[in-house]
Order: structure tokens, then C-alpha cells, then sequence
């Protein structure tokens, strides 16, 4: 049966939920939803996502899934670290020293998580680190966790975009940048596709809705929907060809506000594109646009001017353009929420930063083995009860039995002795001197040896018999012929040994015993008796 996977991008004017199903062997995108986040008077933006997102997930009882979520943009800060040794358990000695020379903070103030972002071979490691103020951290679980939801991945959502399997260059790095209404995220990636290098910066639609609203003297809701309109970076072609004067004096303005809103993401874009080609050697070949605010007009033009690299926007996943068609054309919006899903499903937590370790580890797979624990117990409890019932219900059908043969046994006494007696060995004997010796009354049959079985076999081990015979042949050895089931093969010796305790069958032969396709154990026992 395929299990349910949920990735949660926790948006400044909606929330975005991606629904994977994984089976065996794969994984599928299922659905797409969204919920607008609506803020209440004075209540902080975080707490309102997180109530759109108990809303959405709720709706479509996804609420009690494995959920990935990624942190706020602006609660962490990254640090790329180099160690001359790959050691586990060393590295993780180690690193809160390092922390702690690197950043202006004592390391119990921190909480950290890292991954290894690059294997220097013989010369080490190189570990990409995640930190954030413990106390900052703490909050935000208790608001997590008060809205209901408990995340099994959190991580920073770039590191997941990967997990998209988007379309590479054919050559060099590629770098995925998500703009956001609050802030932008990249992530650039090695020609092997794997994350090497992460970067966010507090820079996005609303800084350029704010530029516009200063740019024009106008309140933020107007220059918000101007932005939606007709914002965007004008390259010097494009303002020559407009005609009229007040309108070219428009563009310019609109472009000088939008680039003046994003100058510190570019400046920070060149700065770590050139860092990673020195440091690595390999060049920088493409960038891909995704996110609601990546729709700006003339964006990837104007950084792809700026940046020396191509720039285009990232092509959404076959499965996700086919639930979006939205997601087909411009920027995607379900990228960051697919990509944290995929990348749960695919285990991808295992190796990547999460923050759901020490003492925020996630305790939602121990929760699910106890309560899987608790229904085995109560299960095991009903089929006991049962058994037991249908254990009451054969004894008394074989105290029945019992009673009747008793009854016939009585009868025949007074026919033979005329006596109503149940003296077995008396009938014996009146049967052999009645009919002269003629015929021999064996001492054993299948009925006693079936009760010294049950006598002697423990009440734990199970035996299921398909066939029990005895042959007591007049004047001959008599013979066991035994065939069924067990649960192990110690139970067929458990079998064996307590036949040979019994009174006719000391040598108990292992004809076969085999596996049979429930699972149990098929035997085959015979005997030679030893009495009569």
C-alpha cells in the first residue's frame, strides 16, 4: 500500500501544500493545494501561516502525514567549513569549537545541523552548516507544535530543489534561485547535481513593492498592484523605443526603483557565484528563475546582463504542469513544496541539513510503532479471547464425545459382563476369552497415543495433524504413521521427543520436514511400536 509524503512552503500570501504518494519503488505527485494566509489584527505572519497550513492540511486529512517543511528564510544563516578529516565522530567533536571561533556567538546560543556539502578526498571534508539562535528556534517549534503540525524534514527549502530533477546544463554548475514575497534563496549545484553552496537574503517582492512605493509617493497596496502591472527592469533598447517623453520617464523611474530594490541580491549573486568558481574551479553556466516573485519583467535579461551566465526560468515537472498548467508557463510557485516532499520520499533527509535532531528530534515514527505496538497487544488480545472461546467451545464437543463413549462403553460392559462398568481392561479380557483367542485386542490405538501427546506436548507449541494412524496388526508389530504441520522445526522435535516418552513408540523416524507456502513447517513421521 503506497503512504502519503507532504511538502509545506509556508508563503507570505498563501500557503502551498504538494501531496506525494510513495509506492515500492517510486514516487508520484498526487495533488496540489493552496490556502490563503490571512493575518488577524496584530498576530505575527509566522502564526498565521501556520494556521492556513493546519487549515489546508486538515481539509484534505493530510494533517497526521510525514510532513517536510522548510525554516524561515529569516531565522538561519549558513557557513561553509573545511576540516582536514572526514571522520564522522570527530567532525562532530569538532565542529562547535570551529562554530565557535567562527561566529560572534558562544555555541550554547546555537543550534546547529549540518551536511557535507563537498569530499575533498584525501585533503577532507567540506561541510555546508545551518545555525540559528537556540532561543529564536525554540520559539518557533512551540509554534509549530501548537498549531498541530510536526514536521519530519526541516530544512532550509533550497537544499531540496534538487530532488526536482530538473533539466542540467551541459556543462558546469547551475544555480536555482527562488525569489519570494519576503526574501530569496539559492542554491547552486555541481555539475553532479548535488547541493554545494546555499545563500539567503532578506530581498524580494515586497522590497520591490516598497522601492515603487517610495519611488512614487504612493501607499503600499497601490505601488503592490502597480508592481503586478507593469513593473520591470527596461534595458536601454527597450526605453529608446518608447515615443512618448512622460511615458520613457516612467520607465526609467519603474526601472530605477526595481533595480535599486534588488541591488543587494545581485551584488550577493555576483559575490558567491565568483567565490564558488575559485574555490572549486568550476564555472557557473546557468541560473534558473523560480517563485512568484521571479515574474518580474526583464528580470532574467537584466541579471543574465549582469552575471555573465544564461537565465531562464526553471521548467516545472512534467506530473506537476500537468496538475498546474500554471506551473507550465513563468515561474514555478509549487517548487519549493514539490521539492521537500520528493525529497522526503526519497529519503533525502538522511543526508540532508534538518533540524529535527538532539533534543528537537522527531519523535513521529516512535509515536506511530507505539500505537502499531498497541493495536498488535490489542489485537493479540482479541485472537486470545477467541481462541480461547473456540479452545472452550472444542473441549466441550470433545467432553461430549467423551461422555457418549462412555456411555456405549457401559452399555457393551453390561452386554459382555453384566455389569454396568468401565473397566477397560476387564472388557479387554471378557472380548479375547468370548471369542477364544481368535483375536487380539491391541494394547495401543491412535486415541491413547493422541493423549499422551497431548499430555506431554507444551500448550504453546501448535500441531495441526492431517493424518494419525496406528496399526496393531494381530500377531505382528503394529506401526505410527504421522503427517501435519508446526510452526518451527524445534517443534517437530518437541513432536518426536514426547512419542518416544510414550509407551509404544521408542525409535520415531524424521521421514520429511519441509516448508509448506503459509509459511509452516510440513513433517512426516513413522514408528515402529514396541507393544502390542
Amino acid at each position: 500500500m503506497a503512504s502519503k509524503i507532504v511538502g509545506l512552503d509556508l508563503g507570505a500570501r498563501e500557503v502551498r501544500a504538494c501531496e506525494v504518494t510513495v509506492g515500492f519503488s517510486s514516487e508520484a505527485l498526487e495533488a496540489v493545494y493552496v490556502e490563503p494566509v490571512i493575518p488577524e489584527p496584530d498576530e505575527p505572519l509566522l502564526r498565521a501561516q501556520l494556521r492556513a497550513a493546519h487549515t489546508l492540511l486538515s481539509r484534505h486529512k493530510l494533517l497526521h502525514e510525514p510532513l517536510a517543511l522548510g525554516l524561515p528564510r529569516a531565522l538561519t544563516s549558513t557557513a561553509l567549513m573545511s576540516f582536514p578529516f572526514k571522520q564522522p565522530n570527530k567532525l562532530q567533536e569538532v565542529l562547535p569549537f570551529e562554530l565557535e571561533e567562527l561566529l560572534p556567538f558562544d555555541i550554547e546560543e546555537l543550534f546547529y545541523a549540518d551536511m557535507v556539502a563537498r569530499d575533498l578526498g584525501e585533503e577532507g571534508v567540506e561541510l555546508l552548516v545551518a545555525y540559528a539562535l537556540d532561543g529564536q528556534l525554540a520559539e518557533l517549534f512551540d509554534e509549530v507544535s501548537e498549531a498541530g503540525l510536526n514536521p519530519k524534514l526541516l530544512t532550509l527549502s533550497g537544499l531540496t530543489l534538487p530532488s526536482l530533477n530538473l533539466p542540467r546544463p551541459p556543462w558546469g554548475a547551475q544555480v536555482l534561485l527562488d525569489m519570494g514575497e519576503l526574501g530569496s534563496e539559492w542554491v547552486i549545484t555541481s555539475s553532479d547535481g548535488l547541493p554545494r553552496r546555499i545563500h539567503r537574503l532578506d530581498v524580494g517582492g515586497e522590497a520591490v513593492t516598497r522601492s515603487l512605493a517610495e519611488a512614487f509617493k504612493v501607499e503600499l497596496e497601490p505601488a503592490e498592484q502597480g508592481k503586478l502591472r507593469e513593473a520591470s527592469l527596461f534595458s536601454k533598447a527597450d526605453i529608446a523605443q518608447i515615443r512618448s517623453e512622460s511615458d520613457r520617464a516612467r520607465a526609467q523611474a519603474i526601472h530605477h526603483a526595481v533595480e535599486g530594490a534588488l541591488k543587494p541580491m545581485l551584488q550577493e549573486l555576483r559575490r558567491t557565484l565568483a567565490s564558488y568558481e575559485r574555490e572549486t574551479g568550476e564555472e557557473v553556466s546557468e541560473l534558473l528563475l523560480m517563485g512568484g516573485s521571479a515574474q518580474l519583467g526583464g528580470l532574467s535579461a537584466y541579471l543574465s546582463a549582469h552575471l555573465g551566465v544564461e537565465v531562464r526560468f526553471a521548467e516545472a515537472p512534467e506530473t506537476l504542469a500537468t496538475i498546474r498548467a500554471d506551473e507550465a508557463k513563468g515561474a514555478m510557485r509549487f517548487h519549493s513544496a514539490y521539492g521537500m516532499a520528493m525529497a522526503l520520499a526519497r529519503r533525502y533527509d538522511r543526508r540532508l541539513i534538518n533540524f529535527r535532531r538532539d533534543r528537537y528530534a522527531y519523535q513521529g515514527d516512535a509515536d506511530a510503532l507505539k500505537s502499531a505496538i498497541i493495536w498488535v497487544a490489542v489485537s493479540l488480545i482479541c485472537a486470545l479471547s477467541f481462541y480461547g472461546l473456540q479452545v472452550s467451545y472444542e473441549l466441550d464437543q470433545l467432553r461430549g464425545e467423551v461422555e457418549a463413549l462412555e456411555g456405549d462403553v457401559r452399555s457393551l460392559s453390561t452386554q459382555l459382563m453384566g455389569v454396568d462398568s468401565f473397566d477397560i481392561d476387564s472388557l479387554k479380557t471378557r472380548v479375547l476369552t468370548t471369542k477364544g483367542g481368535a483375536a487380539e485386542v491391541p494394547e495401543t490405538s491412535a486415541l491413547d497415543t493422541l493423549g499422551e501427546l497431548s499430555s506431554k506436548v507444551p500448550k504453546e507449541v501448535e500441531v495441526e495433524f492431517d493424518l494419525f494412524n496406528v496399526t496393531m496388526p494381530p500377531g505382528g508389530r503394529g506401526r505410527l504413521e504421522l503427517r501435519g504441520k508446526t510452526q518451527t522445526v524445534g517443534d517437530v522435535s518437541v513432536v518426536i521427543g514426547a512419542l518416544e516418552e510414550g509407551r509404544c513408540f521408542a525409535k520415531v523416524k524424521k521421514d520429511s520436514v519441509s516448508k509448506s507456502v503459509d509459511g509452516r513447517t510440513s513433517f512426516r513421521l513413522s514408528a515402529p511400536a514396541n507393544c502390542k
